[in-house]
């Protein structure tokens, strides 16, 4: 009801009153005509099934989630069916083996962990996504001793091969699932956070059995690269622009947020990187820059990119790209600008030249008279056929 309540007060504050009303009657029959499903339900269907619940008071118990094993596993997968949703009372809490392991919001998936030194079948559980209200019904999906279960939360209800895909999706901006077995109780439930870096997903330490930002490891055992959410990007850093005869500054001094490091050759930069918070810059040429903030514990910030031009004004547009420059010119045969064989002949040769090798860089952009207009990171790789044997390339900036 308090669910229905704060509906309805944003509903009014949108909509005319005779809408809000009835929107109002149409979500309390939703929450009160609805019962569980038996086995019969379940075994009755032969292909996945998706439900429509209230959250109201069902899903205020939850447990914590239990450790993610050692070892990687095996698993088989099936679905189940579509049934009436449940009723509105507590649930209780379940001392059950399968547990929530993982989750990447990118890639819209969950990851079950079965700790036991037996296989686990989830015939009659349900994975609950509490944001949407809805439910999704395992079959004959068995998990593995010490095995893991990736389940696909990707908007479509399919089973392909080993792979279940659930008809509805992880939210962006963080949100709880349930696992729930067939006599109502809670075998699990997390709270997940909202979207911070599409390459890292919320799991287990394996080290620490703590909840974190760690590299993703599907249907396999979790990693111990994680990171305490991530470092701000650097500020306080002189703008990009035009400056007649030289420029110096000083790269802000270290604080809570972490230390700046900063690279000049066009890589991105490191917690090695030479130039860091404290240092003092003393431009006579033009110079481009890549900063990014450490913190210890957390990920890296994404890179800044800031080009200084020192000297005569240029009149035209300006496009700077900052690229790591062995990746560029001289990484065998991945350098752009680079032939394994030396082999000039159109449509051979190997190396960069012919292959769709891929280079991350960052771009800066200045309309005439170098006025700074954006920036931004972006991809390069080379385009065209016969034209990459000739020292000017056609390149596709992404």
């Amino acid at each position: 009801m308090k669910k229905l309540t704060n509906m309805f007060v944003r509903a009014r504050r949108a909509l005319p009153l005779q809408i809000v009303v009835l929107i109002l009657i149409i979500g309390v029959i939703s929450c009160t005509d609805k019962s569980w499903p038996d086995e019969e339900d379940i075994a009755s269907s032969s292909s996945g099934g998706i439900l429509n619940i209230s959250s109201g008071s069902v899903l205020d118990n939850s447990s914590s989630s239990g450790d993610s094993g050692s070892s990687s596993g095996s698993s088989s997968s099936g679905t189940g069916g579509p049934s009436s949703s449940s009723s509105a009372e507590a649930l209780p809490i379940a001392n059950l083996p399968v547990k929530f392991n993982e989750v990447f919001i990118a890639s819209n998936w969950v990851e079950l962990y079965n700790p036991a030194d037996t296989a686990f079948n989830l015939r009659g559980y349900a994975l609950i996504n509490h944001a949407e209200g809805n439910l999704w019904f395992f079959d004959n999906a068995t998990i593995q001793p010490r095995g893991y279960l990736t389940v696909f939360l990707s908007g479509t209800n399919a089973v392909r091969g080993d792979s279940i895909h659930l008809p509805f999706q992880l939210s962006r901006m963080g949100g709880d699932l349930y696992l729930m077995n067939s006599q109502r109780e809670i075998a699990d439930h997390i709270e997940y956070p909202a979207e911070t870096l599409p390459t890292l997903s919320f799991s287990k330490n394996i080290t620490t059995g703590q909840w974190a930002l760690c590299r993703p490891t599907p249907n396999s055992q979790n990693s111990n690269e994680c990171y305490n959410g991530q470092a701000s990007v650097p500020t306080g850093l002189p703008p990009s622009g035009h400056y007649a005869s030289g420029h110096s500054f000083i790269l802000p001094a270290e604080s809570s947020n972490g230390t700046i490091r900063c690279e000049t050759n066009g890589n991105a930069p490191t917690a090695n990187s030479p130039f860091q918070s404290g240092h003092q810059f003393n431009l006579t040429a033009t110079t481009v820059l890549r900063c990014a903030q450490f913190r210890a514990g957390a990920l890296p910030s994404e890179a800044i990119m800031r080009t200084y031009i020192i000297g005569r004004l240029p009149s035209l547009p300006i496009v700077s790209i900052a690229v790591d420059p062995w990746r560029m010119f001289d990484a065998p045969n991945q350098a752009l600008y680079r032939s394994s064989t030396g082999n000039l002949n159109c449509g051979g040769g190997g190396g960069g030249f012919y292959t769709d090798s891929i280079v991350p860089i960052h771009l800066d952009f200045f309309e005439s008279n170098a006025d700074h207009k954006w920036s931004h990171g972006a991809e390069i790789k080379i385009h065209g056929g016969c034209s990459r044997m000739h020292p000017k390339k056609s390149v596709i900036i992404s």
